[in-house]
């Protein structure tokens, strides 16, 4: 047997267990995190300015000073803002309704 044809048996014979080796390690890829963008929103009217937390921890004051709620018990809160009347409307627990002002 020719040396040339020996040696091609050793190369493919090397090269068939790298890559029996390869093909048996399990990879996973895993998917690229997509950061979110920070955001807010701001209320500016009759040179006043509001955040969405500002006004949200006013209502959980009002709940828990005004209504004397305790702070466990408060599971919703929906604001409705009416910056003509200088009011925001709030609904607690889809059933507490009221407003302050601001």
């Amino acid at each position: 047997m020719p040396i040339a044809k020996k040696v091609a048996e050793k190369v493919v014979k090397k090269a068939a267990e790298r890559v029996k080796k390869v093909s048996s390690k399990k990879t996973v890829v895993k998917p690229k995190k997509v950061k979110e963008p920070k955001s807010s929103i701001v209320y500016q009217f009759a040179d006043k300015e509001y955040d969405l937390n500002s006004l949200t921890n006013i209502a959980k004051d009002v709940w828990t000073y005004d209504l004397e709620g305790k702070e466990e018990e408060l599971n919703s809160v929906k604001l409705y803002m009416k910056p003509e009347e200088g009011k925001v409307y709030y609904i607690f627990n889809d059933n507490i309704e009221g407003a302050f002002y601001i």
